[in-house]
């Protein structure tokens, strides 16, 4: 709980409130420039289980405004890479992805 522990010292979180963002889920679609931000909130927010759905590669272009990814991931599925550093920053979540439209 000490990764959370702000959140749970928030009134209007608390412990209860920190144990329903664990039980829940989110599908987000798309991993781009929004999708790469709001994913790195949630997953290190604490919500419980997150499902990516992009069908892209990252592309060198995408590098600028796309935290998660680097120059090594070029090429790369961008709901895969995103998925190992999305686990990186929160091992404790689960991440599913889905590479389809």
């Amino acid at each position: 709980m000490n990764r959370h522990a702000r959140h749970v010292a928030l009134a209007q979180i608390g412990a209860a409130g920190q144990e329903r963002i664990a039980a829940g889920s989110v599908l987000l679609i798309g991993v781009g420039g929004i999708g790469c931000a709001a994913a790195s909130y949630l997953a290190s927010s604490g919500v419980g289980h997150i499902v990516l759905n992009d069908f892209d590669t990252v592309d060198e272009s995408n590098l600028g405004r796309q935290v998660l990814f680097g120059p090594d991931d070029i090429g790369k599925s961008k709901a895969d890479v995103a998925k190992a550093r999305l686990g990186a920053i929160n091992p404790d979540i689960r991440i599913s992805v889905i590479e389809a439209r």
